[in-house]
């Protein structure tokens, strides 16, 4: 929100108004929390979907780790599950 001064934030924490060092920290840090949780679980997801083929008969388990990635789809279409996450 509009602060009388002219300065802005966020109605729950208005004691950071946008723009000061201490908000630029916090921007930086959800941005690299954002790329290394999001991005970084979207990226193993993709790398297990594309191994999945070879991996579920030669590592056990495999299939029971990533049932949320393939347990939905056919055996000959376990690949869906990347397209879904897009």
């Amino acid at each position: 929100y509009d602060h009388p001064n002219g300065s802005s934030s966020l109605t729950k924490f208005p004691d950071i108004i946008c723009g000061t060092p201490e908000h630029q920290a916090l921007y930086i840090a959800g941005i690299m929390a954002t790329l290394f949780y999001g991005v970084g679980f979207f990226t193993v997801c993709l790398m297990a979907n594309f191994v999945a083929p070879a991996w579920s008969l030669s590592v056990p388990h495999f299939t029971q780790y990533w049932r949320f990635l393939l347990y939905r789809f056919r055996v000959n279409r376990w690949y869906w599950g990347s397209v879904l996450m897009v």
